[in-house]
């Protein structure tokens, strides 16, 4: 059920234009600042293709962490101050180069990438379980990120699933 939703709402996000991915990741970040401006150790994400571009943050003079996978089952987070800070990972994602790493309980904010939600801020991820299995180690607010596009009526939920604390689109901030 959940690979089925997956392939929906990715050719959903597949179907904006270049513009509407700018304008909309634009949008989101603009909602983001007021939430994540009051804390100093942020976690963020580099975008994959078609994903909610969140990197205009690293302008903001905050502490940035970015996922490093380091095993088939976890990740950690590695400071970022900018994209010239990262090189190609595993699986050809985008990773910070840096080896200063911060402990989860240390992390206060997590923003979360996302290819599906629903307004109970349920999410479905790329399906590898690394941020569920890390979020679980964690007490930062967890704020996933998306596209309008994106959002289903429901999200089947198991038990290892995180649910966030508030899921923002370019249109609405969803939260408990």
């Amino acid at each position: 059920m959940k690979n089925e939703l997956r392939k929906v709402c990715k050719e959903r996000r597949e179907n904006l234009t270049t513009l509407e991915l700018m304008n909309y990741s634009h949008d989101v970040v603009d909602k983001l600042i007021p939430l994540v401006s009051k804390y100093e150790n942020i976690g963020i994400y580099i975008p994959m293709s078609g994903e909610v571009d969140v990197t205009a943050l690293l302008a903001m003079d905050r502490s940035f962490f970015a996922p490093v996978v380091v095993n088939k089952e976890d990740m950690e987070f590695y400071e970022i101050e900018s994209l010239n800070d990262v090189q190609e990972g595993k699986y050809g994602i985008l990773e910070p180069s840096s080896d200063y790493h911060i402990e989860p309980k240390n992390l206060e904010v997590i923003i979360v990438p996302l290819v599906g939600f629903d307004e109970k801020l349920n999410r479905i991820g790329q399906g590898g379980g690394y941020f569920d299995r890390y979020l679980a180690k964690t007490k930062a607010i967890k704020i996933g990120v998306a596209f309008e596009v994106q959002k289903l009526d429901e999200v089947p939920v198991e038990d290892f699933d995180i649910r966030l604390d508030y899921i923002i689109s370019e249109k609405k901030v969803y939260h408990r």
